[in-house]
């Protein structure tokens, strides 16, 4: 994936300390832009990406993104950020709203900002709700967006529901990891919240 972004132009630093400085200019580039509420209210006004090869491109840095969160690799957030640029140069795109999410978790997760990074996911729930996404984008962001984005600021039984949309939208994609990961958080959700695990019924209605 590396080779053929670079075919086009698009690279990223080897070096961890180039990774590491680069990716905290970016924090604090758009952590600025959530304190003043600019960035994301910017975002969503954005016209639609419309060309191809750029679609084809954001894709792949998007699928890159995922493969590179699971190994743990420094390179992870650079290639987020990118996504995020090129969002706000050329417009919203089928892959923005995943890419929100994962902001969403830098800044909650590992910041411990907590009401930036429930901002950044539901903004990418806004997003879905407003465009037409792929159903591989939706369950990814769904799940993840109700899994460590909103939570922090919303009762946990308001997950419930989303959850099985996200276990929807993504077994409809053939991403059966996310389709698990989501029926899991559900499932525990569910218990967590005092809900029955008699799941007979609420379960079909899943499939």
């Amino acid at each position: 994936t590396l080779r053929v972004l670079k075919k086009f132009g698009i690279h990223f630093p080897k070096n961890k300390t180039i990774q590491a400085s680069l990716t905290l200019s970016n924090i604090l580039k758009v952590k600025r832009g959530l304190k003043r509420g600019t960035l994301l209210k910017q975002i969503v006004s954005l016209p639609i990406e419309s060309d191809p090869v750029r679609l084809k491109l954001l894709h792949l840095m998007d699928r890159l993104t995922v493969y590179l969160y699971y190994i743990k690799d420094d390179m992870m957030p650079l290639v987020m950020f990118r996504n995020l640029q090129w969002t706000l140069k050329y417009g919203l795109n089928n892959v923005t709203p995943a890419s929100l999410t994962t902001m969403g978790i830098i800044f909650a997760g590992i910041l411990g900002d907590l009401k930036e990074g429930s901002d950044c996911a539901q903004t990418a729930l806004d997003l879905i709700s407003k465009s037409k996404v792929s159903p591989l984008v939706e369950g990814r962001t769904l799940f993840v967006a109700h899994f460590a984005g909103v939570i922090w600021t919303s009762p946990m039984r308001d997950m419930i529901k989303p959850l099985q949309r996200a276990y929807n939208a993504a077994l409809r994609a053939g991403d059966k990891e996310s389709a698990c990961w989501a029926i899991y958080c559900f499932i525990l959700y569910r218990f967590q919240t005092g809900f029955s695990l008699d799941l007979g019924k609420t379960f079909y209605k899943c499939t």
